[in-house]
């Protein structure tokens, strides 16, 4: 482990092996039975943040132990995401379904 060849990982290639670790698992969580509707009821009636909460989901089955601080710069990191990227791409989503259904 930490080896590829003979070299040892740097920290960089050790951050992108956890990252894609964790696409891996969310993936196949969010595909399995019922879990996206789970997500996505808790995403619109509890504005919970799917990629989080499959983060800490991942974290607990992994077990990495999460303490306050990490869960506080998650949550910051998510809420920044949200209000840059990922609220304006609901919001024109939206309006484009509103837009096509009035189209028919």
């Amino acid at each position: 482990p930490g080896l590829v060849g003979d070299a040892p990982l740097d920290g960089h290639a050790r951050r992108l092996r956890r990252m894609t670790a964790l696409w891996d698992w969310a993936v196949a969580a969010y595909a399995a039975p019922g879990v996206a509707e789970a997500c996505l009821h808790l995403q619109d009636a509890a504005d919970q943040n799917v990629p989080l909460l499959l983060w800490a989901a991942w974290c607990a089955r992994t077990g990495r132990p999460l303490d306050a601080d990490t869960i506080e710069a998650g949550c910051d990191t998510a809420r920044a995401w949200v209000d840059a990227a990922i609220g304006p791409l609901r919001l024109v989503r939206r309006t484009l379904k509103t837009s096509l259904v009035d189209i028919e």
